[in-house]
């Protein structure tokens, strides 16, 4: 069976409005997935030296950032409400430098970041297109 069907390419109209007054408004997956993240405190010891070291610098770089995830077997979770670029790395590696660390890197982005008495690998998620996401392992 064979049914016609009529496809609406029109823009939501200037000044349009929802029954509950809302504007709808789009959203990128990364904002969806970000919105939907549910932002925790670092409940382990080096995690919170971890996060407080790095969240500082995450926002700078992202602005909008939450910690999601924090493990006891060493790692901190982060997510951004965009994707993550390799501009974005290079700030972050740059950010790093300039409070101490000395850096080892590899060709995805990924890297290490070392002073004494702290080693992080962070591990971000390039072609990831539905997050903005970063691992640090400790």
């Amino acid at each position: 069976m064979t049914y016609k069907a009529q496809i609406c390419s029109e823009q939501i109209p200037s000044g349009f409005t929802t029954t509950n007054g809302t504007t709808p408004t789009t959203k990128t997956r990364a904002q969806m997935e970000y919105d939907e993240t549910i932002s925790i405190e670092a409940t382990t010891t080096k995690g919170k030296i971890v996060d407080d070291e790095i969240m500082p610098i995450l926002k700078d770089v992202f602005k909008d950032v939450k910690l999601w995830d924090n493990d006891i077997s060493g790692w901190v979770s982060y997510r951004f409400s965009r994707l993550v670029t390799k501009n974005d790395i290079a700030k972050i590696e740059t950010a790093l430098k300039n409070i101490g660390y000395n850096l080892d890197k590899n060709d995805n982005g990924d890297f290490t970041a070392t002073k004494i008495g702290l080693t992080m690998n962070f591990h971000f998620y390039l072609g990831n297109t539905n997050e903005g996401h970063v691992d640090v392992t400790y």
